[in-house]
């Protein structure tokens, strides 16, 4: 369920584009 969740906010991310890399990192920080 979370990694659905990661991917639905890299989308969101992609569109956005600089927040994109602060999503990954949160998801690095979770993992």
């Amino acid at each position: 369920m979370k990694k659905l969740i990661s991917l639905k906010n890299i989308c969101r991310s992609y569109r956005n584009g600089d927040q994109e890399l602060q999503v990954l990192k949160n998801i690095n920080l979770e993992v």
